[in-house]
């Protein structure tokens, strides 16, 4: 049997919950690396991701990314407008970590 390895708020998949929003609703995001080898590219499909801080440092001047690089031991916050109604997948690029579990969804109230 094969250990759970990724994990989103603190569940493992498939216990992971879709994340649910409003339009128009500003959502923050804190991702940690946690592993100690794997660089993490997280993406969120039909978005823009606004890093404002990394490593618990706020950045004087946050940049957007469509994915953003976790290193080992790195945290990034992040924010987007919910302004693109429906259904979109947040997760890893590196597609055998999103196969083991390492995404969710973002689900619009009413979709």
């Amino acid at each position: 049997m094969e250990p759970n390895l990724f994990f989103m708020n603190g569940k493992a998949w498939p216990a992971t919950d879709h994340l649910m929003v409003n339009k128009g609703e500003r959502v923050k995001l804190r991702l940690i690396n946690a592993s100690s080898m794997s660089i993490h590219p997280m993406h969120l499909h039909g978005h823009t991701l606004k890093v404002g801080a990394i490593d618990g440092n706020r950045l004087p001047m946050p940049f957007s990314r469509d994915t953003v690089p976790l290193a080992p031991g790195e945290r990034y916050d992040l924010e987007f407008v919910a302004k693109n109604p429906g259904r979109w997948s947040f997760h890893c690029h590196e597609l055998h970590h999103a196969d083991a579990g390492m995404g969710t969804l973002f689900r619009y109230e009413g979709f």
